[in-house]
């Protein structure tokens, strides 16, 4: 699709909320891997791909500026969060400290 004229952002936003969980499919099995930062920039490649095609922007707009504005949180943070509610299951108010400590760090 264009990028510039077609389809409108929210149903670029709907297309685009595939991929979301295809990368997040087994992140839990490779969390030791999210540490490393070119695993994490491979990795948030795909999602940065399609922020910039929702907002329309060019793609010298940087990956946290993009997930600001798609108003979403970038998929290497989120595994982590993952991780961590998987290792701390059955604990209560565990996805908030996730989300907390996400958010401090």
């Amino acid at each position: 699709m264009a990028n510039n004229s077609g389809v409108r952002s929210s149903q670029r936003g709907i297309i685009s909320s595939v991929v979301s969980p295809i990368l997040q499919y087994g992140g839990v099995a490779w969390k030791f891997g999210l540490y490393i930062q070119c695993n994490q920039q491979k990795l948030n490649s795909v999602p940065r791909r399609m922020n910039l095609w929702v907002i329309s922007a060019y793609c010298t707009v940087s990956s946290e500026a993009a997930c600001v504005v798609v108003e979403v949180t970038p998929i290497s943070v989120f595994l982590v969060e993952d991780s961590y509610c998987y290792e701390n299951k059955g604990t209560q108010n565990v996805k908030t400290r996730a989300r907390d400590s996400s958010i401090a760090n």
